[in-house]
């Protein structure tokens, strides 16, 4: 049996890893930030037996994450208010997590740079790590939930 690698306490780390590096290495940061969104929505498709490509990019592998979990609380109705706001601020993170990639596909580490490269500063590496946090966490929290409730049905 595949010993699983991906967790909350991963996470965490790589957090934790990502913002000790946001001021001697923003670009790797940055890097970081992307390859973690990937590892969580890979290691979530991957527990539920949903075949993915390699070759897809990060908003289609954010978008068949995303569209496969229980994003707003049962407790919400439908007709609810709060219902539409949550949908809003996850469609957001969507956003986001497009923008990170592109990016990350300019200013984080993974593509070979040129002697003119500059690299974003400080404050932007943070900003990388702060959403990609907030996305895997998030994301992470929603499927550990979605697992617990199945196995109480």
């Amino acid at each position: 049996m595949k010993e699983r690698v991906f967790s909350s306490e991963y996470i965490h780390k790589e957090i934790d890893s990502m913002y000790n590096e946001v001021t001697t290495s923003p670009t790797d940061s940055i890097g970081k930030s992307k390859e973690l969104i990937e590892s969580c929505c890979k290691s979530i498709l991957d527990e539920m037996n949903v075949k993915w490509s390699k070759n897809w990019d990060l908003p289609t592998l954010c978008n068949e994450t995303l569209g496969r979990l229980n994003l707003t609380p049962r407790t919400i109705l439908d007709t609810d208010p709060v219902n539409e706001q949550l949908k809003a601020v996850c469609g957001n993170l969507r956003g986001i997590v497009t923008k990170l990639g592109e990016i990350r596909n300019v200013y984080g580490s993974g593509h070979g740079k040129d002697d003119e490269f500059k690299g974003m500063e400080e404050r932007h590496a943070k900003l990388a790590v702060g959403c990609s946090s907030t996305f895997c966490i998030f994301v992470w929290d929603t499927w550990q939930k979605m697992k617990s409730q199945q196995g109480n049905e």
